[in-house]
């Protein structure tokens, strides 16, 4: 499965440089189109734990996000 992510910046919020930086380390690959990020998964189990993380990383920055999953 590949998890897309669409982020919403708020003006006041972290610079969108910066979150490029957190979101590569989380281990999410930049993409052109609909979607500003993707990553792929195996189980339900990795799923919630890149959920975790990806919360957790975007706590108190002013950014919103989008998620949307589909299969490779």
């Amino acid at each position: 499965m590949r998890l897309y992510i669409q982020l919403y910046f708020d003006s006041d919020g972290t610079s969108p440089l910066d979150i490029l930086d957190q979101m590569k380390e989380l281990g999410f690959d930049p993409v052109v189109g609909d979607y500003d990020f993707a990553k792929d998964y195996e189980s339900p189990d990795e799923y919630k734990k890149i959920i975790e993380n990806l919360t957790e990383a975007l706590e108190d920055t002013g950014v919103r996000y989008r998620l949307t999953t589909r299969k490779n």
